[in-house]
């Protein structure tokens, strides 16, 4: 390109953009519309509101009742009917049964191996074999799929649920 062209170029695109800006200047005179007081008035109360004017707002403000949602009426109690019947005591299983359930937050660090995970889950008794649960990481793919974070677990969770939840896929 040499100097002629870029200035036709040049000029070509002022005066593209001198045409289409008074267009746009000069096409859009159009103010928005305006409405009355009594229009919108009218308006609203055909859509079913009701139009009050600031002095009898305040006037109906002050009249009513301020109430605190947080407070209940002292008067109102409320009678709960009690149950003749006996009732059977709940027991909890012993801690060392294996119908227990067990709890384990996981926490995933940078650089931890499947095998490390199946480690730490087979001392913490939420896996029964570390060598299984690892084995099925692998088996499946999961072990490079491994994210970083901490994971609630239990000992009733299966190892795809665990896997699962430890790829988040």
């Amino acid at each position: 390109m040499n100097k002629r062209s870029v200035r036709s170029f040049a000029s070509g695109l002022i005066l593209a953009i001198t045409l289409i800006g008074s267009i746009y200047y000069f096409q859009n005179d159009s103010k928005p519309p305006t409405i009355e007081v009594d229009e919108a008035t009218s308006f609203l109360e055909k859509k079913g509101y009701i139009i009050l004017k600031e002095s009898e707002y305040n006037t109906l403000k002050d009249k009513a009742p301020i109430q605190d949602e947080k407070k209940q009426p002292e008067n109102k109690e409320i009678a709960i009917p009690e149950n003749t019947e006996k009732k059977a005591e709940i027991v909890p299983p012993p801690a060392n049964t294996t119908d227990s359930i067990i709890n384990f937050q996981l926490e995933v660090e940078s650089g931890m191996t499947s095998s490390e995970i199946a480690t730490k889950l087979a001392q913490n008794k939420i896996v029964k074999d570390e060598e299984d649960f690892a084995e099925y990481l692998i088996k499946n793919d999961y072990q490079t799929d491994i994210q970083l974070g901490s994971y609630s677990l239990t000992n009733r969770m299966s190892y795809d649920q665990i896997a699962k939840m430890i790829t988040k896929k």
